[in-house]
């Protein structure tokens, strides 16, 4: 799997959703910022245990929030999640190295989000 992409953001959806409440808007990405760092923790470790009902949980609930703050470049590894994998095996390790590889994305996203939510902000 390609190296990621830089962190970036399509806001569209956010906004629209929003109608212009800007405590909605920071209550939302306050809760991302809350929320998500234990979630890539959990991810890591399920996918280093091979264990793929767990990491196709966390990937359904973290791709939710992807859609609402509008995070690019994560296609490649949400693909690579959709299905779940052998056991063991090269497919399986494809899938382990996709899951760190979105936690990398999401971890990116994390650093740079505080940062651009003042685009946000009408």
């Amino acid at each position: 799997m390609p190296a990621p992409a830089p962190a970036s953001f399509d806001f569209t959806y956010l906004r629209g959703q929003a109608q212009g409440n800007q405590a909605l808007i920071t209550k939302i990405i306050s809760a991302f910022v809350r929320n998500t760092p234990p979630l890539l923790a959990d991810l890591r470790a399920a996918a280093d245990g091979g264990r793929w009902a767990e990491v196709a949980t966390l990937v359904h609930h973290l791709r939710s929030n992807i859609q609402v703050l509008g995070i690019q470049h994560t296609e490649a590894s949400l693909a690579a999640l959709r299905t779940t994998p052998p056991a063991t095996g090269p497919v399986a390790a494809a899938f382990a190295q996709a899951a760190h590889q979105l936690a990398n994305q999401l971890e990116a996203a994390l650093e740079l989000l505080p940062s651009r939510q003042t685009e946000l902000l009408f």
